[in-house]
């Protein structure tokens, strides 16, 4: 099983950096498989013999799809994930949200 290491889960309610009044919910996290060169000291890496490196396969989160509803229509679009904030940070301020941001 592979540890979740984003803040983001399905069912979030996240509010987007420019617009904080705007709530919307994580509908899914959109991940792609990718092989990358690394060194031994890397769990899993494999010798790659046609390039003659250590490669692993890696789990990469690529975008973060929400939901919101608009005119009893639900909408959906995919965010980059340092685009959106919880909704709980959101609503303990501005610097609340300031600290998070610079905390990524």
């Amino acid at each position: 099983m592979t540890e979740n290491k984003h803040w983001l889960k399905e069912g979030d309610p996240v509010v987007h950096i420019s617009n904080l009044s705007f709530i919307m919910t994580v509908q899914e996290l959109v991940y792609k498989r990718q092989e990358i060169f690394c060194d031994e000291k890397e769990p899993n890496a494999q010798f790659d013999v046609n390039s003659k490196k250590l490669k692993k396969k890696k789990k990469i989160l690529i975008g973060v799809k929400c939901k919101w509803m608009s005119n009893e229509t639900v909408n959906y679009s995919s965010f980059h994930s340092r685009e959106l904030i919880p909704l709980s940070i959101a609503n303990k301020g501005i610097e609340a949200i300031n600290k998070f941001i610079e905390s990524r």
